[in-house]
């Protein structure tokens, strides 16, 4: 016998057929007739009671219980031959769809379960994306085609149909109130917000149409937009601005935005330079301003390209997009030694401007004033902490004591004389006279680069080649003492003289040198030897007519004047006189050597002996003085080592007080902390009892109301289950059950002649004494 409990199905194959009234067909001989290979599903609906199988039908597998789809999910189901299923659908071959729950599935033989499908839940502000596997009409109407591929943003729990495949989940891009979402159309088609895009257009997603926005199929993200803040001390210029009427970028226009506002960049426009700053100008500044294309200024003046012009403070100025800022100027402020050069535009003139603070005109600008490489270096190592020379600025240099400068003006072709000390101040027509002078000993030409002469008197040293009348060659080194003989006061024509000779050095040393020669070639080697210094001062410095040498020697030319002349150091070339100069040179030294030591011995030993005789005095008196000093100190010492004795002992006291004073309060703290954690611990245990009672309170409830369900659920099926089967047998027929039972008994004794019978089994007694009582009064 099979049964099938409530809730559960059977599989039954080659099942016997039943007609149209639901009696079995059978076949000739009185046999059932069978489906063959075919398979019957078979409830507890139909067959309550238990049965048996007919010959020929087979149990395939176990009873099992029905499949209960639950909420939000699903079975995908395939149909394997045409059929009409319970609902009324006819269903074909291949056909495919969901079997979506809530429900109790009861399987058919013409179903098969392909899997089984869970929903995927869209989360607010979530979306999925989905694609087509086949052509099919979606749940909202709509016609998909095989690949093709939407947005399902609705929230909530989503079974995708057997035709939809789930791509991902679309997670959504937040904007907070200073995002924007820059969006590109990869394809026309109309957005989620009801806007029509067409392929390659670009908007913006701003916080005023969604806080939140999930990317469309045909939706490119291009970047996230950052809110454009202008304050009031702020303003852009806006490049391709979009037309407020056809709503495109006018490509190559400009707008002047000001602050304070607050906007977004649409796509396809951009800042000019970024965000920036709105000019304030203090009295002291300016700005120059030339106009790119013709329009009339905030004052109504017309300006054309080209025309130039200033906007001066105190104010606040933003430039029109119709000019260039050329250049942001201000008050240059000049001390009296400090200036600057001033080119104007339209003359093409030059001037300094010197000693006072000064604004360049609209027409005017710096100019820069070059020098050469070697002036440059003399600027530089004049001034040794003094960066790079600005160009613009009046070339100074400080003319030294004692010295003389000539500058040049090439514009009138005339020179100007500068005594030092004095500050010269370059006009911009002016240049510095530069000198190349001889240097080095002996002189080489072009050694010293100098922008001025000293006016002496100074030196000069020089080594001259000699040769006396005797072949002896001879090196003299000799000093020459000069100066230029004009003074300040006299006029300038005798000033310029003083600049005639280029290099006035190597030109005095060349003459100087020729005359030496000449006055030691005409003597002996022995006379010049005596006579040596008395010569070369007699053939420098000339003599009169009375043979007197001369006080000095002065160049006309130049009016330099050679007051005196020195000889340094004489050698010679040839080895032998050279070693008879040395013999007598170092005799010489060698004497005065010894007498000037022998002077310094006695010198010192007279001072070591005065020296020894103050020291010992000093002693003396220092020695007296420590020991009346010594005795404040003792004093000191006594008193110094009872105080610091007393100290000690003050310090151990307190200190041992302190101690206990400590230990004292530590041990009340510890038992105040001990108190503490004791009532910290309890009320933690309190807490735990608490929530272990609240738990199980909760799982008793809730097992309580699981059983109650449980058991609500038993009786409703049982209760089902008892209408079922009264409704399966019929009121008559249960009548005529409960009828059944005594009218059998009646049949029965009246077959067998009695009117009653008592049966037993013999081992319980019978109360017969109200029996026969009763049998007494039926008669009666």
């Amino acid at each position: 016998m099979i049964i099938i409990p409530p809730m559960h199905y059977a599989k039954i194959k080659n099942p016997a057929i039943k007609d149209e009234k639901g009696n079995y067909k059978l076949d000739k001989n009185g046999q059932v007739k069978l489906a063959d290979s075919e398979v019957e599903i078979r409830l507890n609906d139909n067959f309550p009671s238990p049965f048996s199988l007919f010959y020929g039908e087979e149990l395939v597998g176990e009873v099992e219980k029905l499949n209960f789809i639950s909420t939000n999910k699903a079975l995908h189901l395939r149909c394997l031959r045409n059929f009409t299923d319970r609902e009324g659908i006819q269903r074909k071959v291949g056909e495919e769809w969901n079997f979506i729950g809530p429900k109790v599935y009861i399987p058919t033989q013409e179903i098969e379960i392909k899997s089984k499908v869970e929903a995927r839940i869209i989360r607010p502000c979530h979306a999925l994306k989905l694609k087509a596997r086949q052509n099919f009409i979606d749940r909202n109407t709509i016609s998909r085609n095989a690949g093709e591929e939407w947005i399902e943003r609705k929230p909530g729990a989503f079974i995708p149909d057997v035709y939809e495949e789930i791509v991902n989940l679309q997670a959504p891009i937040i904007l907070n109130e200073k995002q924007a979402l820059y969006l590109q159309a990869l394809k026309s088609f109309t957005d989620c917000y009801g806007n029509k895009h067409k392929a390659g257009d670009e908007w913006l997603i701003t916080p005023n149409i969604s806080s939140w926005h999930v990317l469309d199929i045909y939706e490119k993200k291009i970047k996230i937009l950052d809110l454009t803040i202008l304050t009031k001390e702020d303003y852009a210029i806006l490049l391709n601005p979009i037309d407020s009427k056809t709503g495109k970028n006018q490509k190559g226009a400009k707008k002047l935005i000001v602050g304070e506002l607050n906007f977004f960049l649409c796509p396809g426009e951009e800042l000019e330079q970024g965000i920036q700053k709105v000019k304030i100008l203090n009295e002291n500044q300016a700005v120059l301003l030339q106009a790119k294309e013709k329009f009339i200024d905030p004052k109504g003046e017309l300006r054309v390209p080209g025309d130039k012009w200033m906007i001066r403070g105190p104010s606040k100025f933003i430039p029109p997009i119709e000019v260039d800022i050329m250049e942001n100027r201000s008050l240059i402020p000049l001390d009296e030694n400090e200036g600057i050069y001033v080119r104007d535009c339209k003359s093409g003139t030059v001037r300094s401007v010197i000693g006072k603070a000064y604004m360049l005109e609209a027409n005017e600008e710096l100019w820069e004033k070059e020098l050469s490489e070697i002036e440059e270096k003399i600027l530089v190592d004049s001034k040794p902490c003094s960066k790079k020379r600005d160009k613009t600025r009046v070339v100074t240099y400080e003319c030294p004591y004692n010295t003389i400068m000539q500058i040049y003006n090439f514009k009138s072709e005339s020179s100007r004389i500068i005594f030092g000390p004095e500050l010269v101040m370059l006009e911009p027509d002016e240049q510095f006279c530069l000198m190349s002078l001889s240097g080095k000993t002996p002189k080489i030409p072009g050694v010293i680069k100098t922008l001025y002469l000293s006016m002496g008197p100074t030196y000069t040293t020089d080594k001259i080649e000699v040769e006396t009348s005797d072949h002896a060659l001879l090196i003299i080194e000799v000093s020459y003492n000069w100066f230029f003989d004009s003074k300040k006061t006299e006029n300038s024509e005798r000033h310029l003289k003083i600049f005639s000779v280029r290099d006035c050095i190597g030109e005095m040393c060349s003459i100087m040198a020729s005359r030496v020669r000449g006055a030691v070639a005409e003597m002996t080697l022995n006379e010049f030897h005596k006579s040596s210094a008395k010569a070369i001062r007699k053939a420098v410095m000339g003599a009169n007519i009375e043979g007197k040498i001369s006080d000095k020697f002065l160049f006309e030319n130049n009016l330099m004047a050679i007051s005196n002349v020195d000889i340094k150091n004489i050698s010679t070339k040839d080895q032998a006189t050279k070693e008879k100069l040395e013999k007598t040179v170092n005799k010489a030294i060698e004497l005065t050597t010894k007498s000037q030591e022998e002077e310094a011995k006695a010198q010192a030993q007279a001072r070591e002996q005065e020296a020894k005789s103050l020291l010992q005095r000093k002693k003396n008196e220092d020695n007296q003085v420590i020991e009346e000093l010594k005795n404040p100190l003792y004093q000191l010492k006594s008193k110094t080592k009872t105080i610091s004795e007393i100290g000690e002992k003050e310090a151990l006291a307190k200190a041992e007080a302190n101690r206990l004073q400590i230990e004292s309060q530590s041990k009340i703290q510890m038992a105040r902390n001990n108190k503490e954690l004791q009532n910290m611990k309890y009320n933690f245990e309190m807490e735990i009892d608490k929530l272990k009672h609240q738990i199980n309170l909760q799982y008793e409830s809730s097992k309580s109301s699981i059983m109650l369900n449980e058991k609500k659920i038993i009786s409703d099926l049982e209760s089902q289950k008892f209408e079922k089967i009264i409704n399966a047998i019929g009121q008559e027929t249960i009548v005529e059950i409960s009828k059944s039972g005594p009218e059998s008994q009646v049949r029965l004794l009246e077959g067998l002649g009695l009117e009653g019978y008592i049966m037993t089994n013999g081992n319980n007694p019978i109360n017969l004494f109200n029996f026969g009582k009763n049998i007494a009064k039926e008669d009666l």
